[in-house]
């Protein structure tokens, strides 16, 4: 998310002899700071938080500013409403207990501008499996199981969908672990999903939780997890990735996404 223009006079003579010096001038260009709100309504929270920060530029690469003194409020299309206090720096908080169907939407005011953003929370589909096929070594993975889960797909709308796992309690976050899907090659049917990228090892204690969100929040997921696995992306770092899709009006970056979820736990076979 930094951009900088760099600016070199040419070193062809340079190069050819050793008694002539160029000067290399760079011109190098700060980037405007942009205002980051990253804020989740999980279904089975009671506690709501929003943390807000500020882009660092080129020359400034410590970890983003916390924005204080905002101004934060949820409302729903039911006429709730919740206020917002900060209970630390950048950190925003209130107690609400998210109701199906409803649309939330989230305000924010800081010294930077207004932004808004809003999502719906969808009811958690369940998790019927896991299903487990063990693999014997090959040119690519070592010997171990390969992960499926399944589920009922709502044929009554579009359907999107994250899923997240943890092996043996520790949450797996890399680049490759990233994956959403919509239902558009199962709409309506049973669904049977792999885990990509990922062999089990016997023994070990999957736990897979499957996320459903509207349109929106899989917008910002699905072209992160593009931007993570393009070449020039920060696993390629060929050249500065694109910022993901955001719901924010005003410019900000981040999201604002309602989910509910549900969670299975296996131990692969010895």
């Amino acid at each position: 998310m930094r951009t900088f223009r760099t600016s070199l006079l040419l070193l062809a003579l340079a190069l050819t002899a050793t008694s002539c010096e160029k000067v290399i001038d760079l011109d190098l260009e700060t980037a405007e700071t942009q205002t980051v709100i990253e804020a989740v309504l999980d279904a089975d929270q009671t506690t709501f938080q929003v943390t807000i920060s500020e882009t660092s530029d080129y020359f400034n690469p410590e970890i983003p500013a916390a924005v204080s003194g905002a101004q934060v409020t949820l409302t729903d299309n039911q006429g709730g409403s919740w206020t917002l206090t900060e209970a630390a720096a950048g950190l925003y908080a209130t107690e609400v207990t998210p109701e199906t169907g409803r649309t939330y939407t989230l305000e924010v005011s800081t010294e930077s501008g207004s932004y808004q953003a809003s999502s719906t929370l969808l009811p958690a589909v369940e998790l019927l499996a896991i299903d487990t096929e063990f693999e014997e070594a090959n040119a690519f993975f070592d010997e171990g199981y390969n992960a499926y889960l399944r589920f009922e797909d709502d044929g009554a709308a579009a359907n999107f969908y994250r899923i997240k796992h943890s092996i043996n309690q520790v949450a797996q976050n890399g680049g490759d672990d990233l994956q959403v899907v919509d239902d558009n090659l199962f709409d309506g049917n049973l669904a049977r999903l792999p885990i990509f990228q990922q062999i089990f090892n016997p023994g070990d204690v999957l736990e897979v939780t499957l996320v459903h969100f509207d349109e929106p929040s899989f917008d910002y997921w699905s072209t992160l997890a593009d931007i993570v696995s393009a070449a020039g992306g920060p696993n390629g770092a060929v050249a500065a990735p694109a910022n993901p899709d955001s719901n924010w009006s005003g410019g900000a970056l981040g999201y604002f996404s309602c989910q509910a979820s549900s969670t299975l736990e296996i131990v692969l076979p010895e």
